[in-house]
Order: structure tokens, then C-alpha cells, then sequence
């Protein structure tokens, strides 16, 4: 799998490049909720990136693992970390090992919408402890915007670099999303074409639960209640690798918000 220039050449700047289509407080807010409520100790951060949801969790005490395919990033985050004890881990998702089964498992952002998820979900309940969380962050792909591209145009001013002009051409056809991203710094033009799956909730509990995953409960820009019109939808796992292959369970409804 092609690794972006995001996550290689552009990953000194990651977080200035991404800072205005995320909201790390609002989803550390939610993380935290569901961890405390489970007596979560141990955390797996899957595509943990810079370390923006692995650094604030270590820094309340978590045992964190941070896993990247990405040793630029990996760097990034290292440097952020300063003494904070988290490992992190240089390895692809669908194959990595760990020293220890973790109590929960995170990957937040459509990190999963970029891995063979499959092959990903599969580990990952190897790297769960049984009944176990694996918490997914989903864009949420309304019907009558598919088959529509969407031209999104910036600039955002980076350290050393100046202004960056960022245009993003996003398109969503079928189960698959398409985004060509074009970074403009100075004369220079970096570009950077990602492909990835789109699933709607019912769709991604049905490839979950092929490999042992129940649904415990779903939310919308990390609510429990629906908007109108939600970008995002995050769904929360129980790791039943007793039931992998199963037919879809009723959900289960001990792991409360």
C-alpha cells in the first residue's frame, strides 16, 4: 500500500496540515468516556499518526501503544512524547504483534477506511483481550452526495514554509472514496491521491462482526444522539473472538455512555 507524502515527505508539518479538519479535544473528550466507563487500562492507538490521541491518553495514565506504518510520523510523536512511557510500534496493522494483549484498541479519523480491513480487523481481535473494545471513527457518507465531487480550497501557515495552499478533491462512488489532495508550497506542488472504502453502520458491523467484533454502541460526531446531518459516526466493539464468522448478535448493552 502506497504510504501519502502526507505521512513521509510533508510529516514534519502533519499536525499544522491536518489541524483544521480535526477536533482533538472533542474526541479525546469522548475516548476518555468510553475508556473510564470500561476500566480500560491498556490502550492500542492503531494509525496512531503524530501521536495526537496516544500522547494525551498516556499523559492520563494509560498504558499507551502507539502503532504507525509510517516512520516519519513515528518520529513526530517520539519527539512530542518526550518521557511519557508509551511504545511505539513501526508495523502494519494487519500483521503487527504485540508484547501484550490490551484491554482496548482505538482508530480514529478513517484510518480503517485506508487498511485492507479485513485483514485488519482479523489481527486486531488477536490483539484484543477477549471482551475487549475496539473503538472505530468513521466518515459518515450521506446517499445523495455520492457520485458528487466536493472542491474544498485553503491556505494554512505553516513554520518555515509560509503559506501552504491546500486544495482537496473528494468524490464518493460506490464503496469507494476517492481523494486527490494537492499541496502548494511556494513553487513547489506536492501531490498525494488517496483511495479508500466506504461503509455505511450496517455495512462496517457486518464485516466486524465476520471477525469476532459485537456492536455495543454507535454514536454521530461523538454523540449519542443523531444530527441531522452528521459528518462522522464512531462505533464501539466488543471482541468476541468466540463468535467470529457468527451471524450478526443482538447488541450488547453493558458497555453504557
Amino acid at each position: 500500500m502506497k504510504v501519502q507524502h502526507l505521512y513521509t515527505d510533508l510529516a514534519r508539518y502533519y499536525d499544522f496540515l491536518v489541524s483544521r479538519s480535526v477536533n482533538t479535544e472533542i474526541e479525546l473528550q469522548f475516548l476518555e468516556k468510553i475508556l473510564s466507563q470500561n476500566k480500560v487500562k491498556s490502550v492500542l492507538d492503531v494509525g496512531c499518526g503524530s501521536g495526537r490521541h496516544s500522547i494525551p491518553l498516556a499523559q492520563k495514565n494509560y498504558q499507551v501503544l502507539g502503532m504507525d506504518n509510517s516512520a516519519e510520523l513515528l518520529e513526530l510523536a517520539r519527539s512530542k512524547a518526550h518521557s511519557l512511557n508509551i511504545q511505539w510500534i513501526y508495523g502494519d496493522a494487519a500483521t503487527a504483534t504485540l508484547p501484550i494483549k490490551v484491554d482496548a484498541a482505538i482508530c480514529m479519523w478513517s484510518t480503517i477506511n485506508e487498511m485492507p480491513i479485513d485483514a485488519v480487523a482479523e489481527n486486531l481481535c488477536k490483539l484484543i483481550k477477549p471482551k475487549g473494545l475496539l473503538i472505530l471513527d468513521n466518515s459518515y457518507i450521506a446517499d445523495h452526495i455520492r457520485g458528487k465531487p466536493k472542491d474544498t480550497r485553503f491556505s494554512i501557515d505553516v513554520p518555515e514554509w509560509g503559506v501552504v495552499d491546500v486544495n482537496i478533491v473528494d468524490k464518493v462512488k460506490s464503496e469507494q472514496r476517492t481523494r486527490s489532495v494537492s499541496y502548494k508550497i511556494g513553487h513547489n506542488i506536492i501531490n498525494d491521491d488517496i483511495t479508500s472504502e466506504v461503509l455505511s453502520e450496517d455495512e462496517l458491523e457486518s464485516v466486524m462482526n465476520a471477525h469476532g467484533f459485537t456492536l455495543s454502541q454507535i454514536f454521530y460526531d461523538y454523540q449519542s444522539h443523531k444530527p441531522e446531518s452528521p459528518r462522522r459516526f464512531q462505533t464501539v466493539f466488543i471482541n468476541n473472538p468466540l463468535r467470529k464468522g457468527h451471524s450478526k448478535p443482538d447488541r450488547e448493552q453493558d458497555h453504557s455512555a
